[in-house]
Order: C-alpha cells, then sequence, then structure tokens
C-alpha cells in the first residue's frame, strides 16, 4: 500500500478543488446538515466518530489506518472489512438523500461504499462501484412487492489506484436520481417514489448503516477493496 500516496500536484489540485464543490453537494441539496459524517481520518483505534450532531460513531470491524494525499483514511483489504454503524431513524429515508464519499479502489470490480439494509433489492439503498461504474440500488414503493429495486449505473468513470469523490442524491420532488464523479453529473435518472424499509429482519436484527460492505451480509458480499474516507450522509 505505498503507491496510493504517489500523487502529482496538479491531480492534488484537482482532488481538493472538487472536494471543496462537492463537500456541501448533500447540504445544497436537502438544504440540510449531515445526519452522520464519518471522516475516517483518526488514524489510530476502532472507533469511526460522527462528527455530525447525532454522533452515531461507528465500529472498524478488520479495517486498518493508512495514510493517503488527504492525510489518515480506512483501509479495506479483505472480505469482512467494514465500519458498522447503529440503525437508526435518520438513516431511513423518506423522500430525499445524499451520499458522499472519497474513495481509492484497489479494485473497481465490485464493492459496497455505504448500504442500509442490505443491497437495496428488498429494503433500503446501497451505493456501491460495480465494473468500474458507480451504482445505486433503492427499494421504493413502487416496487415494494418485488425483488428487485430502483437501480442507477453510470458509465465507466472509476480507475483503480486513482482518489475520487463520488455522490449519489435522490430527491421525490425535483423527481431525480442523480450519481456523481468528482463533481459531475455522470447518470441522472427520474426518481421512483418513497423509499422502503425493512426495520427488522427475520432474525430479528436491526440492520446497521455500513462502509465498505454490504450491511446484511458484510463478510461474504460486495467487499470494497481500497481506501475510504470523508463519508457524508444527508436527510
Amino acid at each position: 500500500m505505498k503507491d496510493f500516496i504517489k500523487i502529482s500536484g496538479v491531480l492534488l489540485i484537482s482532488i481538493i478543488s472538487s472536494m471543496l464543490n462537492i463537500s456541501s453537494l448533500g447540504a445544497e441539496d436537502n438544504e440540510s446538515k449531515p445526519v452522520g459524517h464519518w471522516s475516517l481520518c483518526e488514524g489510530f483505534g476502532d472507533t469511526a466518530n460522527d462528527s455530525s450532531s447525532y454522533h452515531t460513531n461507528g465500529k472498524i470491524l478488520g479495517a486498518k489506518w493508512a495514510k493517503g494525499p488527504l492525510g489518515a483514511c480506512l483501509e479495506f483489504a479483505e472480505p469482512g472489512n467494514f465500519v458498522a454503524i447503529p440503525s437508526r431513524n435518520i438513516f431511513c429515508f423518506d423522500e430525499e438523500f445524499s451520499i458522499s464519499a472519497w474513495i481509492y479502489p484497489l479494485s473497481i470490480n465490485e464493492g459496497t461504499i455505504v448500504s442500509k439494509d442490505g443491497n437495496g433489492h428488498l429494503s433500503g439503498y446501497s451505493f456501491d462501484i460495480s465494473n468500474g461504474s458507480l451504482s445505486v440500488v433503492i427499494k421504493t414503493e413502487k416496487n415494494a412487492n418485488g425483488r428487485t429495486g430502483y437501480s442507477a449505473v453510470s458509465p465507466k468513470v472509476l480507475k483503480e489506484k486513482t482518489w475520487s469523490n463520488v455522490a449519489v442524491t435522490y430527491s421525490t420532488k425535483e423527481n431525480k436520481l442523480k450519481l456523481f464523479h468528482n463533481g459531475e453529473i455522470v447518470k441522472e435518472i427520474p426518481a421512483n417514489g418513497k423509499l422502503q424499509f425493512k426495520t427488522v429482519w427475520e432474525d430479528g436484527i436491526f440492520a446497521p448503516l455500513t462502509i465498505g460492505a454490504n450491511s446484511n451480509f458484510p463478510c461474504r458480499y460486495s467487499q470494497f477493496l481500497g481506501l475510504i474516507r470523508d463519508v457524508k450522509v444527508y436527510n
């Protein structure tokens, strides 16, 4: 994990500029402060501190601290590496939400960035990478009875061993679902109604919010491989 610190001055300026443009994206769209902000830059310990006013700290499981050009970050190197954040109603969105993060994927084949209630097909939402693209799957009221979520996939915009700022916004009021890569809209489709959640699953477990892996089966599916930092969630 030494090569990820190599970055040109021009690219670093571009990244920082993009960060300034993207960091308030959800706030501008939803006119609110984040309900969760995990900078993942502590550099020590097994707690991912939430600097939002809700202070929903996460538990770091398996992932290790690393150093990048923007400071400390969390490295997800193998299955079972993720951050588990307790389930709360503030993460069960209704008509609007935004999620943003900085990612440095070592593999762009697959990987969950942020997930709530699984992969979005039966409940909740999942913001992922898939074959070099950004993707999001959302369970909505219009497909509540089916086993397939509402999804959007961007063109292939991701590169391995390259920092990217990524985001998704969803609004039934604006009737838009948007995917962003480094401040640019890379996919836009109509919204599909209010989100649906199965708060408690059949086994009685409350599905957490997770960073780096699928929230229902984090040791099995959709493991993100690489670095993540500065995750923000807006409701």
